[in-house]
């Protein structure tokens, strides 16, 4: 959901808020050259841009880790659940199997919903940006 947010110029609201104060603010004032001026707060509004986009990056990383984490215990306690030593039965066994299926289906359909409500968004800024 990240990456997509991300493709379509979506930041996490917590990035929203991010800002870098302006180094030499007070030395930037002085500077009478309006060209240069612009230039340099230009390439800081650039780096705060950047900084946000890493950190969106990062948080992605993080997330897709946790992920893979999570994945491999869920898949290490299936086997574990499937090991002839447990005392489960084979119907508690497919009714767990059928379980982690409707919930894997339910989360399809979430994150589904979340993508098209957030190609509707950017549908609506589109349309309602001045050309």
């Amino acid at each position: 959901m990240l990456k997509q947010r991300l493709r379509h110029g979506y930041l996490p609201e917590s990035l929203h808020s991010l800002q870098l104060p302006l180094p030499f603010s007070s030395s930037l004032d002085k500077i009478t050259d309006l060209n240069i001026r612009q230039n340099l707060l230009d390439r800081h509004t650039k780096t705060v841009e950047q900084t946000k986009l890493e950190t969106t990056k990062f948080y992605i990383t993080n997330a897709e880790a946790q992920i893979q984490e999570y994945q491999l215990k869920f898949d290490q306690d299936i086997v574990q659940m499937r090991s002839p030593n447990q005392p489960l039965s084979q119907s508690m066994v497919q009714l767990l199997e059928q379980r982690f299926k409707n919930i894997d289906e339910r989360l399809e359909y979430l994150y589904k919903l979340k993508i098209r409500f957030l190609e509707e968004q950017i549908n609506q800024r589109k349309h309602h940006q001045p050309s």
